[in-house]
């Protein structure tokens, strides 16, 4: 890819590499390729989510111990951050909360069962655990007041469930049944929780009345993230139902019914985000089957004809 530049933060990241958005992919994070192994402690960066601050949160995997580390750094690959450090566990989903102030994200408890925790970003403090039935990656309501995020009722093997924490009280109410979902997003409005399961995906609301929103085809789709004027959902979606079938980034426009695909030629990407001002999505993937690394990339929105 032309016109990369690539920054190195020696000694605490791999490298970071940047492009204008004006429609071309920009590379917020890479993984190590020219550093001596010593220089190097995180490798791959998952799952971003842009925040109001119109800042990208994401995860890195650490390779100096087992855990990772919870960064951030603008669309530029610019003012990088480092919120958080786990070690023995690796944290999974970051999401910044409405007013910026908090990051949810999910990791291993002490019996290796996925909960969900809140980190206040305010020095000092500590991840409060909010689930104890276990948790994967969580998204904030709107307000604040509540996560959503798939769960696994304590006996129940029905993994992948929507399941709403209201975080004053610690209530949960579980909204589906019989769903296998991941990465579940509030609707902007938080009147519901928007998931993809199987072929198709759903609003269902606060109390459990699910609507299918539109068809996705045999591959499935995950990871559904509303634009900010909720006129658009981008998601992940696979050709065909295998595991390891590469996907890729869709975009589907609620007044026209049009689901369009959004990144072309990639080998595998996943979890979009969208910024602020609804003029670029950010997403986790591999440009090519040759690189071994996960990165981060930003593309404008929507993107020209041309590319």
């Amino acid at each position: 890819m032309k016109g990369i530049t690539r920054l190195t933060l020696l000694g605490v990241a791999a490298g970071v590499l940047f492009l204008s958005c004006g429609g071309k992919e920009t590379i917020v994070t890479t993984g190590p390729s020219t550093l001596d192994p010593a220089d190097i402690v995180f490798e791959d960066a998952y799952e971003p989510d842009w925040g109001a601050n119109d800042l990208i949160l994401f995860t890195h995997h650490r390779t100096d111990v087992y855990g990772s580390w919870l960064a951030s750094c603008d669309r530029h690959g610019d003012n990088y951050h480092v919120w958080y450090a786990t070690s023995r566990v690796w944290a999974e989903g970051p999401a910044w909360s409405p007013d910026c102030s908090k990051v949810a994200y999910a990791a291993a408890d002490e019996w290796g069962m996925s909960q969900v925790y809140v980190l206040d970003l305010a020095p000092g403090s500590e991840p409060v655990q909010v689930t104890e039935d276990g948790g994967g990656p969580p998204a904030w309501s709107p307000d604040g007041t509540r996560l959503a995020y798939c769960g696994v009722e304590m006996g129940d093997y029905n993994q992948g469930e929507v399941w709403v924490v209201t975080l004053a009280t610690g209530e949960k109410t579980r909204l589906t049944d019989g769903v296998v979902t991941r990465n579940p997003t509030w609707t902007p409005d938080g009147r519901a929780v928007t998931y993809a399961d199987d072929s198709a995906v759903y609003n269902v609301d606060l109390n459990g009345n699910a609507a299918k929103l539109f068809d996705v085809g045999n591959g499935g789709a995950f990871d559904p993230a509303w634009s900010p004027d909720g006129a658009r959902l981008a998601l992940t979606v696979r050709a065909t139902d295998h595991y390891w079938q590469p996907g890729e980034i869709f975009v589907w426009d609620e007044a026209t019914g049009k689901l369009e695909p959004f990144t072309r030629s990639f080998f595998d990407c996943d979890t979009p985000t969208w910024s602020p001002e609804g003029d670029a999505i950010a997403f986790g993937g591999f440009d090519s089957y040759s690189r071994y690394y996960r990165d981060i990339y930003v593309m404008a929105w929507p993107r020209p004809a041309s590319e």
